[in-house]
């Protein structure tokens, strides 16, 4: 028989434990991917944008730029990263800087750079779709 002391102390060690184990598995499950998620939700396939970027940051914060100013949920995802590699193989995307669009469920994708005089900037045309 365990003395009622001990068997107070087991009890508090226990609701430590249960209190730290359930906002960590909370953590792990609810948050982890949270982009990966979203990609699930049919709402997802309405209107939206997954963006893949490659070490060019110069080109994507541009890109950042134009976008922000739409309404429209936008995705940025480092193409050599897992979930990266995930979710281009899910949408057969085989290069980075290659734009997702998803509208009314019709999945379409198109490289949002153009070189010019061997400097790479963005492809407006491209823009102006992921735009509407």
């Amino acid at each position: 028989m365990v003395p009622n002391k001990s068997k107070k102390i087991l009890s508090l060690v226990t609701l430590i434990l249960l209190g730290l184990a359930f906002p960590t598995y909370l953590l792990c499950h609810s948050f982890a991917r949270p982009s990966e998620s979203h990609l699930k939700e049919d709402s997802w396939l309405e209107k939206s944008n997954i963006v893949f970027y490659q070490k060019d940051k110069t080109v994507l914060t541009a890109l950042k730029k134009e976008l922000s100013q739409q309404k429209i949920p936008t995705l940025y995802l480092d193409f050599q990263s897992s979930d990266g590699q995930r979710l281009a193989s899910r949408f057969d995307v085989d290069k980075a800087e290659t734009i997702v669009m998803c509208r009314d469920g019709a999945i379409t994708q198109e490289c949002y750079t153009v070189e010019q005089d061997g400097t790479i900037t963005l492809n407006q045309e491209v823009i102006e779709k992921a735009s509407h």
